[in-house]
């Protein structure tokens, strides 16, 4: 197998869209499970309150709901508001630059390893690095975990041929790493 394409710059904002969406996913997961389990907590003190339980398990369950929903306010705040980490005239200079700079972003995937080029960087990963794969709305994403659902390689489907896309396909189902999903479709 070797199959070459060029992602254009559409393609890799679209990419980054999905790849942002499916690591927020899993952030709101792990927010919504610390509210509710904060407000149980928080709950439960009240209804011991008013049951007259021991007063230092009232505020030991008040204590454990504050801190689960501190935990769930605290990772909100980290991954929907940013540390800003660049000044705002280091960015605004970084933007400019990259909408001069042409886009070109080549893609090459063999039998033995994904290489892609770009601006003068090549980088080469073998495929022994990747321990599995999915496809969605037939895009297919690369994962480097079992147990990851956040994609570290993502490739279109309107990137390759039809003829492309079914031997690469072909060739994922052959690879010894475990498929966390089941099969592609």
């Amino acid at each position: 197998m070797n199959i070459v394409f060029n992602r254009t710059k559409e393609d890799a904002l679209s990419i980054a869209r999905i790849k942002k969406k499916s690591k927020t996913k899993n952030y709101q997961l792990k927010i919504f499970v610390c509210i509710i389990v904060g407000f149980t907590f928080l709950f439960y003190s009240g209804v011991s309150m008013a049951d007259s339980i021991d007063l230092t398990s009232i505020s030991g369950y008040s204590l454990i709901g504050a801190l689960f929903l501190g935990g769930g306010l605290m990772l909100y705040l980290d991954k929907f508001y940013p540390k800003l980490i660049f000044s705002p005239v280091e960015v605004i200079e970084n933007y400019n630059k990259n909408e001069r700079n042409e886009f070109n972003l080549k893609i090459e995937l063999t039998d033995d390893y994904i290489r892609y080029d770009m601006a003068g960087i090549s980088v080469k990963v073998d495929w022994g690095c990747f321990k599995g794969f999915y496809t969605y709305k037939d895009n297919i994403f690369l994962l480097k975990n079992k147990t990851d659902k956040d994609p570290w390689f993502v490739i279109k489907r309107k990137e390759l041929t039809q003829q492309q896309y079914n031997e690469f396909c072909d060739f994922l189902r052959q690879k010894p790493f475990n498929n966390p999903s089941g099969s592609l479709s």
